[in-house]
């Protein structure tokens, strides 16, 4: 259960004995109880972490002939002056977060306009509606290639493979804001330790066929492996952005 549904209650409620395992998707899983009118208590702290799978990397794109961009840091100090529309799909989604921390973070005037996937945000940018596109770099790879979009940065902290010219955030403008996601494996809490080191190295044993790898790469995404406490903390921190922007999320 990516976001929280009911995936992720029938998972709490399973025994840890390894034989229920559920799909983690960050930050959106944060979104599931920080969120006051989910009315969640579980938390992060109730899943047996297991190994995050991928790690999903945001991009900034405009329409390829919008003439007012060549580089990322034009299209930031023009959202300082003026406001520019952006596209998330959902509130506290990866896009959102990422918008809202632009704002918060470098003074943007980035509004949000919600779409229900990407397509329906592509086709928005494309068509002149919306002037910045968020997506992450498998769902811009093939609008990029044909010559749609132009892609000005991606918002993590090491090049994605697949766009090796793209240049950071961080190495563009000097911004450690990130936008991506983590889909990982996790298990109810109480596991035998046994349990959890067994299926951790089967799941790194999976995610090491080369046949995998490769159509992860087509997918543009990155294979991770973060496991246990690691993976925890890692979680954690993407938990602290969010908290920190509940305020203007109207949580």
């Amino acid at each position: 259960g990516g976001g929280g549904g009911v995936g992720w209650s029938e998972l709490l409620k399973s025994k840890p004995d390894g034989y229920t395992l559920g799909y983690v998707n960050a930050p959106a899983v944060f979104a599931g109880y920080l969120n006051p009118s989910t009315k969640r208590k579980e938390t992060i702290d109730n899943f047996e972490l297991l190994v995050n799978h991928v790690y999903d990397p945001g991009v900034i794109a405009v329409r390829a002939d919008d003439k007012r961009f060549a580089t990322v840091k034009d299209l930031i100090e023009y959202a300082k002056k003026d406001s520019l529309t952006a596209t998330v799909n959902g509130v506290g989604s990866e896009p959102h977060m990422a918008a809202l921390n632009m704002n918060k973070q470098l003074g943007t005037k980035f509004k949000p306009v919600q779409f229900s996937g990407n397509s329906e945000a592509l086709v928005n940018v494309l068509g002149g509606h919306v002037d910045v596109l968020l997506v992450k770099v498998g769902e811009a790879l093939s609008a990029a290639k044909d010559g749609q979009i132009r892609i000005l940065a991606v918002m993590v902290p090491k090049r994605s493979s697949q766009l090796p010219d793209v240049p950071t955030f961080k190495e563009a403008i000097g911004s450690d804001i990130t936008y991506h996601s983590f889909r990982g494996v996790a298990a109810p809490q109480g596991m035998d330790p046994q349990v959890v080191a067994k299926l951790q190295t089967a799941i790194e044993k999976a995610m090491k066929n080369p046949e995998h790898i490769q159509k992860m790469k087509e997918m543009g995404l990155e294979i991770d492996g973060t496991k246990g406490d690691a993976y925890k903390q890692m979680l954690k921190k993407e938990e602290a952005t969010m908290i920190g922007l509940k305020s203007l999320l109207g949580w």
